[in-house]
């Protein structure tokens, strides 16, 4: 975001993002907030996901690339709109105000009935993920497979350089020693 990094984690790998952040952090001037409790995030995923936000929006999402996000009005909610496509489907995160979840929530499903949204439970995008054939962090996989290992190579850099892994992970692709 503008002044600072939004890190959005599952709920049981809270505490250790923390911690990691905070062990791997030597000469930047970092300070790190939890603030779960306080913000209420839905998200809206499908085809029309952007063209149904751009509707119920003061803001323009489409041209929002994959985790790019902006600030928007809905149904008189600030709200920060984070692009995280699911697996095939194109995903945006609403982060808002604990007062405005409930107002925003109403809004979607009202002014999205005709567009045919619906709310999903995680039981129906675990199906999804499971179907499409992508792990899931601390069910599927850890810090004990590397990214090689699980087929994440989209998520991994062979030219960045200098981060947590990376030497690990560039000999094991050099190499094609993945076990």
């Amino acid at each position: 975001l503008e002044d600072h990094l939004l890190v959005i984690t599952a709920p049981e790998t809270r505490q250790k993002v923390v911690d990691w952040i905070g062990f791997y952090t030597f000469t930047e001037d970092v300070s790190v907030h939890d603030v779960t409790a306080e913000p209420t995030m839905l998200c809206v995923a499908g085809p029309g996901a952007a063209s149904l936000l751009d509707t119920m929006s003061d803001t323009e999402v489409a041209p929002v690339g994959r985790y790019g996000s902006i600030h928007a009005t809905i149904a008189g909610a600030d709200t920060t709109v984070v692009r995280t496509d699911f697996l095939v489907l194109p995903r945006f995160d609403l982060i808002t105000g604990a007062d405005d979840g409930e107002r925003l929530w109403r809004h979607l499903l009202d002014g999205g009935r005709e567009a045919g949204i619906r709310p999903v439970g995680q039981e129906a995008l675990a199906v999804v993920r499971v179907e499409q054939g992508v792990p899931a962090n601390g069910r599927d996989l850890d810090e004990d497979y590397s990214p090689l290992e699980d087929l994440r190579l989209d998520h991994s850099s062979f030219t960045k350089g200098d981060y947590v892994g990376e030497e690990v992970v560039t000999r094991l692709n050099r190499y094609k020693r993945v076990q």
